[in-house]
């Protein structure tokens, strides 16, 4: 085991803070990056909304299929209550 490595022999020095030896000098600045998250956070939870409602609004729904993933949204079918998959 290995302890305080430099963090470039692991990760680019291009995609690492200047603090952490790196070549990035980020200054956060809270008036563009919330606004952004918060743009972001509603457009997604829109379109969760949006597959929710069009798979049925049935609750156990697939959580891939609702966040965009490449599963297909699950359906009950019938009284026997087994799941298929519809895509």
């Amino acid at each position: 085991m290995k302890f305080n490595e430099p963090l470039t022999d692991h990760v680019p020095a291009s995609q690492l803070l200047k603090t952490s030896g790196g070549g990035i000098d980020f200054i956060y600045d809270h008036d563009v990056y919330w606004p952004a998250l918060n743009a972001l956070c509603e457009q997604r939870q829109k379109e969760y909304r949006e597959r929710w409602e069009r798979a049925g609004k049935k609750i156990g729904e697939s959580e891939i299929y609702l966040k965009g993933g490449d599963e297909g949204s699950v359906e009950t079918s019938g009284n026997d209550g087994d799941a298929t998959v519809q895509k």
